[in-house]
C-alpha cells in the first residue's frame, strides 16, 4: 500500500508539473519514480519534470512517452526525447501518431531528423 501511494506521489506531481514536489521527493530519498512518472510527464507536455528525471533519476521512459508527447503537440519533449532517449522511442510509429493528430512541426522536426 505505501508503495502505490509512493508511486501515486511521483506520478501525480509529474502528471500536474509540480517540478519543486518532483525534486523534493528526489532529495528525500522517496521510493516510486518508475518509467511511468517518466512517461506522464512527458505526455502531459512536462519537459522540465522530464529532463529532471532524465539528469537526476537516470530514469528511461517507454514508448508511451514520445507517442503521447507526438499525439499533444508537445514539440520541447519530443525533442528532448529524441536527443536523449532515442533508443526508448519508435520514430516510425511518433510519426505515424503525430501525422494522425495534426502535428505537422512534430512530423517534420522527426522526419528530418531521421534523413
Amino acid at each position: 500500500m505505501q508503495a502505490q501511494l509512493l508511486q501515486a506521489m511521483w506520478n501525480n506531481a509529474a502528471q500536474f508539473g509540480l517540478l519543486d514536489v518532483i525534486v523534493d521527493l528526489h532529495i528525500h530519498g522517496f521510493p516510486g519514480c518508475t518509467t511511468s512518472t517518466m512517461d506522464i510527464a512527458a505526455i502531459c507536455g512536462n519537459v522540465n519534470i522530464v529532463h529532471f528525471l532524465f539528469h537526476h533519476k537516470k530514469q528511461y521512459c517507454s514508448t508511451k512517452a514520445m507517442n503521447g508527447a507526438c499525439a499533444y503537440g508537445h514539440i520541447k519533449v519530443v525533442k528532448f526525447l529524441y536527443t536523449h532517449l532515442l533508443t526508448h522511442c519508435n520514430i516510425d510509429e511518433a510519426i505515424r501518431i503525430a501525422k494522425l493528430n495534426g502535428r505537422t512541426k512534430i512530423v517534420s522536426f522527426l522526419e528530418n531528423e531521421t534523413k
